[in-house]
């Protein structure tokens, strides 16, 4: 499965030229994100294609 251009779900994404909202998250057990973002992060994709969203890993400290 591979990130898609698709339309964004109604409301997903805004407008053209604007900058969409931000969410930040943590987990406190990082060994829980591999079953949850799948293999090769196929769930984490499919979230992303659905809602027309990005995301992308933050650095550590």
């Amino acid at each position: 499965m591979s990130r898609k251009p698709s339309k964004p779900a109604k409301g997903a994404a805004p407008p053209s030229g604007q900058r969409g909202a931000v969410l930040n998250l943590e987990f406190a057990d990082a060994s829980l994100l591999g079953p949850l973002f799948g293999q090769f992060d196929q769930n984490l994709i499919a979230l992303e294609n659905r809602l027309g969203s990005i995301s992308r890993p933050a650095a550590t400290s």
